[in-house]
Protein backbone atom coordinates (compact mmCIF):
# COMPACT_ATOMS: atom_id res chain seq x y z
CA UNK A 1 0.00 0.00 0.00
CA UNK A 2 1.03 3.59 -0.58
CA UNK A 3 2.49 5.02 2.64
CA UNK A 4 1.04 8.45 1.84
CA UNK A 5 -2.60 7.66 1.01
CA UNK A 6 -2.94 3.95 1.90
CA UNK A 7 -4.07 3.00 -1.63
CA UNK A 8 -3.01 -0.40 -2.93
CA UNK A 9 -0.36 -0.24 -5.64
CA UNK A 10 -1.30 -1.66 -9.03
CA UNK A 11 0.93 -4.74 -9.22
CA UNK A 12 0.98 -4.53 -13.02
CA UNK A 13 2.70 -1.13 -12.73
CA UNK A 14 5.51 -2.17 -10.39
CA UNK A 15 8.78 -1.70 -12.26
CA UNK A 16 11.76 -3.88 -11.35
CA UNK A 17 14.85 -1.71 -11.75
CA UNK A 18 17.40 -4.25 -10.60
CA UNK A 19 17.27 -7.96 -9.92
CA UNK A 20 20.69 -9.22 -8.84
CA UNK A 21 21.51 -12.38 -6.90
CA UNK A 22 19.46 -11.92 -3.73
CA UNK A 23 18.40 -8.27 -4.18
CA UNK A 24 15.43 -6.71 -5.94
CA UNK A 25 14.99 -2.95 -6.37
CA UNK A 26 11.56 -1.81 -7.52
CA UNK A 27 9.96 1.53 -8.43
CA UNK A 28 6.32 1.98 -7.49
CA UNK A 29 4.04 4.88 -8.40
CA UNK A 30 0.74 5.68 -6.71
CA UNK A 31 -1.87 6.73 -9.26
CA UNK A 32 -4.00 8.34 -6.56
CA UNK A 33 -1.52 10.72 -4.86
CA UNK A 34 1.43 10.55 -7.35
CA UNK A 35 3.95 9.39 -4.75
CA UNK A 36 6.95 7.45 -6.06
CA UNK A 37 8.56 4.79 -3.94
CA UNK A 38 11.83 2.90 -4.29
CA UNK A 39 11.66 -0.46 -2.53
CA UNK A 40 14.66 -2.68 -1.91
CA UNK A 41 14.17 -6.31 -0.88
CA UNK A 42 17.06 -8.58 0.06
CA UNK A 43 16.88 -12.32 0.69
CA UNK A 44 18.85 -13.12 3.84
CA UNK A 45 19.30 -16.45 5.63
CA UNK A 46 16.77 -15.24 8.24
CA UNK A 47 14.20 -14.32 5.57
CA UNK A 48 13.36 -11.27 3.47
CA UNK A 49 14.52 -7.85 4.58
CA UNK A 50 13.16 -4.75 2.91
CA UNK A 51 13.23 -1.00 3.05
CA UNK A 52 11.62 1.73 1.01
CA UNK A 53 11.97 5.45 0.51
CA UNK A 54 9.59 8.03 -0.86
CA UNK A 55 11.18 9.87 -3.76
CA UNK A 56 10.49 12.27 -6.56
CA UNK A 57 12.59 10.19 -8.95
CA UNK A 58 10.91 8.92 -12.07
CA UNK A 59 12.01 5.55 -13.52
CA UNK A 60 14.65 6.97 -15.95
CA UNK A 61 16.20 9.08 -13.16
CA UNK A 62 16.31 6.11 -10.78
CA UNK A 63 17.91 3.94 -13.47
CA UNK A 64 20.50 6.64 -14.11
CA UNK A 65 21.40 6.72 -10.41
CA UNK A 66 21.77 2.93 -10.38
CA UNK A 67 24.04 2.97 -13.42
CA UNK A 68 26.34 5.71 -12.05
CA UNK A 69 29.81 4.81 -10.91
CA UNK A 70 29.76 2.86 -7.66
CA UNK A 71 31.43 4.36 -4.60
CA UNK A 72 34.42 2.17 -3.86
CA UNK A 73 36.53 2.16 -0.72
CA UNK A 74 39.31 3.95 -2.60
CA UNK A 75 36.98 6.72 -3.83
CA UNK A 76 35.53 7.14 -0.34
CA UNK A 77 38.99 7.35 1.25
CA UNK A 78 40.16 9.86 -1.37
CA UNK A 79 37.12 12.04 -0.69
CA UNK A 80 37.69 11.77 3.06
CA UNK A 81 41.32 12.84 2.62
CA UNK A 82 40.30 15.83 0.52
CA UNK A 83 37.76 16.91 3.12
CA UNK A 84 40.09 16.42 6.08
CA UNK A 85 42.97 18.32 4.45
CA UNK A 86 40.65 21.07 3.14
CA UNK A 87 41.75 20.31 -0.44
CA UNK A 88 38.11 19.81 -1.43
CA UNK A 89 37.16 23.40 -0.58
CA UNK A 90 40.27 24.69 -2.37
CA UNK A 91 39.45 22.63 -5.47
CA UNK A 92 35.84 23.81 -5.46
CA UNK A 93 36.94 27.43 -5.15
CA UNK A 94 39.32 27.01 -8.06
CA UNK A 95 36.81 25.32 -10.32
CA UNK A 96 33.76 27.44 -9.47
CA UNK A 97 35.39 30.73 -8.65
CA UNK A 98 35.53 32.51 -5.32
CA UNK A 99 32.94 35.13 -6.32
CA UNK A 100 30.29 32.49 -7.03
CA UNK A 101 30.95 30.80 -3.67
CA UNK A 102 30.63 34.17 -1.91
CA UNK A 103 27.32 34.79 -3.68
CA UNK A 104 26.01 31.39 -2.56
CA UNK A 105 26.99 31.95 1.06
CA UNK A 106 25.35 35.40 1.20
CA UNK A 107 22.05 34.18 -0.24
CA UNK A 108 21.53 31.67 2.59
Amino acid sequence: KCPACNTAFDQDKINILMNAESTVLAHLHCDRCSVNLLANVVAMPQGLVGNAILTDLQIPEAMSAIEDEKLTEDLFLALYQEISTKKLLTNVRQSVGQSEISELSTTR
